[in-house]
This record gives structure tokens, sequence and C-alpha cells, in this order.
């Protein structure tokens, strides 16, 4: 994993015990996003907002710079050339359950993008669902 060296790496040491549950918990559900359909865990998809809520909240106000993103992703190709196919299309991104390293992390862009894109495909699915379930509900 590409680490900027310490004095160019901005502080990213707010994240809080809220954010570590918070984070752990969406990605449970991702695990299993056909849990929050269920008529016996009504309100697993508030708690799932909330702490969406959460994490969007500490990426708005923690963000990675620009540059910063694109250098992180230019030192990955210089160094192994092989990465952008071996990682990125196969998907196989390690989250280190370590709270310590949590931080360290959240300051990767390639975390947080697939982070939003997890985001992204459960939301588009669930709205799907939830049309179609209010459609037959009508009829």
């Amino acid at each position: 994993m590409y680490v900027t060296p310490i004095n160019k790496q901005k502080d990213f040491r707010n994240v809080d015990q809220a954010l570590y549950n918070a984070s752990w918990s969406i990605q449970n559900l991702f695990r299993d996003p056909r849990s929050v359909l269920s008529t016996r865990r009504t309100d697993e998809f508030k708690t799932f907002k909330d702490n969406l809520r959460t994490v969007l909240d500490y990426f708005e106000q923690n963000r990675i710079q620009e540059m910063d993103a694109l250098q992180h992703y230019k030192s990955k190709e210089e160094s192994n050339g092989a990465w952008m196919l071996d990682d990125m299309s196969n998907g196989n991104f390690k989250y280190l359950t370590n709270c310590n390293l949590f931080a360290l992390q959240l300051s990767d862009p390639t975390i947080r993008r697939n982070i939003l894109v997890q985001t992204l495909i459960f939301c588009h699915s669930h709205i799907v669902v939830s049309k179609t379930h209010y459609i037959s509900m009508c009829l």
C-alpha cells in the first residue's frame, strides 16, 4: 500500500470510535444487502442511513486533494505496472480491522472510492427493489 511520507501526509487522526463503528456497520450491510429488506429489521435501513451519513461527512470534512490522489495512483503504476489489472479489476481490496490503522486506511483514495462505489450499487439496487415493491402493493 502506498503511504505518503509522514511530513506530507494530511492529519487524519480525528477518526473516532463512532466513525469506526459506522464504517464497519455499512460494510456489514454491503456483505448481506438483503438483510435491510427483512420486515423483522425495520430499523436497519435507518441505521444504515445514519452510519452512511457519518462516513460521508467524514469524507467531506477530510478531503483528499486531487494532486495527492493523482500522485497516489501514479506511484502505484510506477511501482507495479500490473497493480491496476490485479487489484482494480478483481476488486481485491483488503480492509484492515485494526483501529490504529483505520485513519490511514481512510486516507487512501482507493478505499474511499471502493466505499462510494459499494454505496452507489447498494442504493441503486434497493431503489429498484423499492419501486417494484411499491408498484406491487398498489395493484
